[in-house]
């Protein structure tokens, strides 16, 4: 009878196994514009992994807007999400929704598709997504400053050495400027110490350091510097400017996904600034000057010493949004569960042009 049994439980085990694999398909759209909604396709009665993907005509990108989101909500998306790829599946991720507050921007492809995949661990029961997609022509831009062809080796990307030793990470933001945090500045004193290793491997020595005269390294506020190089430094396919973010777009949407620079290349979700400073994050010690950032692609952690947090737009260009400046997430597990603060860059836009211009 207890073999019984025991065959009995084995057997309800394996049927709710098999209960839980998600329904998984792939539905492809193309032509001039359209409409996509969820409801049309994905079922409401079980786990969902679904793959939409959009076809531009000849010569042509996709647009997207939404016009309706609704999926569970919670910090990290790890229930429901709707994933916006650049191109095919695992391509570069614009941003990882979930919630019911839709983008008030437009996502733009790069490339002549857009992918959005859906998953949920449970059924959608009426929740999904609906938008608009159209074909239009690719954003032209002459501007010089944040183009690569990869995006886990940013040209922009320098180390700072003191005595050296490695000490800091930086941003290149024009031929004789470099951008970091204070905190790593400021402990260690002394202009004719520092070196700068560009990404060719060439070093620069450093003719003037400016610190924000209001940072306050107790509570991470502030933290932002800028480095004048003794000479400027040509460019080259190897080194290159990152572009500064525009004043008129002050943050990217909660959601979005940026890259962490130097040598990381890891995708961070932005969150919302109500999230990170929530009672379940940062709280109150998140100041208007910072953004935060979580690991959207595993576990995993990366310190706090500068690194860019860099995010693509719809000219195809990179715009350094944050500077890796504190956080926690080195201190839990999973890493993932925990956002890093930036320094939000948009918000030294004064201080930062007052001292390279």
């Amino acid at each position: 009878m207890g073999t019984q049994w025991a065959q009995i439980a084995l057997l309800l085990q394996l049927s709710s196994v098999a209960l839980a694999v998600p329904s998984t398909r792939t539905i492809q759209f193309s032509g001039y514009e359209g409409n996509v909604s969820s409801r049309d396709h994905v079922p409401n009665d079980t786990d969902v992994d679904f793959t939409f993907l959009i076809v531009a005509v000849s010569r042509k990108v996709i647009k997207i807007k939404f016009e309706w989101l609704s999926l569970r909500e919670d910090a990290v998306c790890a229930n429901e999400s709707l994933s916006v790829l650049d191109g095919a599946a695992r391509a570069n991720a614009l941003a990882v929704l979930c919630g019911t507050s839709m983008p008030s921007v437009s996502f733009k492809s790069t490339q002549s598709n857009l992918t959005l995949v859906l998953r949920s661990t449970g059924p959608l029961v009426e929740r999904g997504f609906r938008l608009k997609y159209s074909s239009v022509t690719a954003t032209p831009s002459s501007a010089a400053c944040g183009k690569t062809s990869d995006w886990r080796n940013f040209p922009w990307d320098v180390q700072l050495f003191f005595n050296s030793r490695f000490a800091a990470n930086g941003t290149i933001i024009g031929r004789r400027w470099i951008l970091t945090t204070a905190k790593q500045i400021v402990t260690a004193q002394g202009v004719p110490k520092w070196t700068i290793r560009y990404s060719d491997g060439v070093f620069h020595s450093v003719g003037i350091i400016a610190v924000h005269s209001r940072f306050n390294a107790s509570m991470h506020d502030y933290n932002v510097a800028v480095v004048e190089l003794s000479k400027a430094v040509p460019f080259s396919d190897a080194v290159s400017a990152v572009c500064l973010p525009h004043a008129t777009r002050p943050a990217p949407a909660a959601g979005k996904v940026c890259y962490l620079g130097n040598g990381y290349g890891l995708p961070l979700g932005i969150l919302s600034q109500s999230d990170c400073a929530s009672a379940q994050f940062y709280g109150s010690t998140v100041s208007s000057r910072m953004l935060c950032a979580q690991n959207i692609e595993h576990s995993g952690c990366w310190a706090n010493s500068a690194q860019s947090l860099v995010c693509r737009e719809e000219d195809d260009r990179w715009y350094v949004t944050g500077l890796a400046s504190w956080g926690n997430q080195c201190n839990y597990l999973p890493a993932r569960a925990y956002p890093g603060v930036f320094t939000r860059v948009y918000k030294f836009l004064g201080f930062i042009e007052g001292i390279a211009n």
